[in-house]
């Protein structure tokens, strides 16, 4: 069995790149962002890991971005962010895992921090 840690350090390899660090303002965190960081992070969460043969399961990958001065989401910084993600973890393989994306959430006003929108995308992953 692979444990949460090993499927989330697959997916941060995939997604920690230079192509992803140049174009955000923060990090690339497994689990939670710093308590009042306003900067644009990603993180990544498993939302559950099956215990079985064939591991079969979802991750949460979501793109923390400030509102802009309207209050409003930033959409053209989600929209350059989403466009070298998106192709790093759609229908890919990483060692012993698969990642495809199961469903694009889209924007949310992020309750826990003033002034910060978040974007999700739902993956699924199988240990192969």
């Amino acid at each position: 069995m692979k444990s949460s840690f090993d499927i989330l350090d697959s997916l941060y390899r995939l997604v920690n790149k230079p192509i992803v660090t140049e174009i955000i303002s923060g990090k690339i965190y497994s689990g939670n962002i710093p308590d009042s960081d306003q900067k644009e992070n990603i993180t990544i969460k498993t939302l559950n890991n099956p215990n079985q043969y064939l591991q079969v399961g979802y991750i949460n990958l979501n793109i923390h971005i400030k509102e802009i001065q309207s209050g409003r989401p930033n959409l053209a910084k989600f929209k350059e962010i989403l466009n070298v993600i998106i192709p790093l973890v759609e229908d890919v393989k990483d060692g012993t895992f698969t990642f495809q994306i199961d469903d694009d959430k889209g924007v949310f006003k992020n309750k826990e921090l003033d002034s910060m929108y978040f974007y999700n995308l739902k993956l699924k992953f199988q240990t192969i």
